[in-house]
């Protein structure tokens, strides 16, 4: 780095631009693909309001942890990678 310069922090652990990149985009897709598939199971399969809640509360749960692991916010299991 030359003199002067000023290194950019990373929002992920040390990833390069181009790895941030590909982070956030799989990131996005986890999500899109997690939403339609809790959409085509409300849609599609027969079931009571209440184990509805229950799936959509799990999912919604479960996601925040997997978003919290991914930015490095959170590290339940510390020998684990997500």
């Amino acid at each position: 780095m030359a003199r002067g310069e000023q290194a950019l922090p990373s929002r992920f652990l040390g990833a390069s631009l181009a790895e941030e990149g590909f982070m956030l985009v799989h990131v996005v897709l986890v999500l899109i693909v997690a939403g339609v598939a809790l959409w085509l199971i409300e849609s599609f399969i027969p079931m009571d309001a209440k184990v509805l809640r229950l799936l959509q509360a799990v999912v919604v749960i479960a996601l925040v942890v997997w978003l919290l692991r991914v930015f490095g916010i959170i590290n339940l299991l510390p020998g684990s990678h997500v």
